[in-house]
């Protein structure tokens, strides 16, 4: 009898610990208003994949623009990536994303570095 009665603390303890992981990974509550500073848009979706076709024959360099979700007032459009001039600008892209200009949101548009 006493090996029952050990092997069911034991399975008592086990459980009670599992129960308290559970609650303290539990995350917090969601406020049911947004605070001030918080971005009321809807995030940016992730990339989509998108296969890069060989570039144009051309005299002029070109550069990968990479596909980017741009926002449009009510929602989210995919813009392809395609190939572009080079022109004066880096071959480095920065996708469209949300900031904070004079104290409000505001969507900056992709553009090159």
């Amino acid at each position: 009898m006493r090996f029952a009665s050990a092997r069911a603390v034991m399975v008592c303890c086990a459980l009670l610990g599992a129960i308290v992981a559970l609650v303290a990974c539990e995350p917090p509550p969601v406020p049911a208003t947004i605070g001030p500073g918080a971005n009321p848009n809807p995030p940016v979706p992730p990339p989509q994949q998108e296969a890069r076709p060989l570039p144009p024959v051309s005299e002029e360099p070109l550069v990968w623009r990479i596909g980017a979700w741009e926002w449009v007032g009510t929602g989210y459009v995919w813009r392809p990536g395609e190939w572009e001039p080079l022109g004066t600008h880096s071959n480095q892209y920065l996708p469209g994303h949300w900031t904070v200009q004079d104290g409000t949101w505001a969507w900056e548009r992709g553009h090159w570095l």
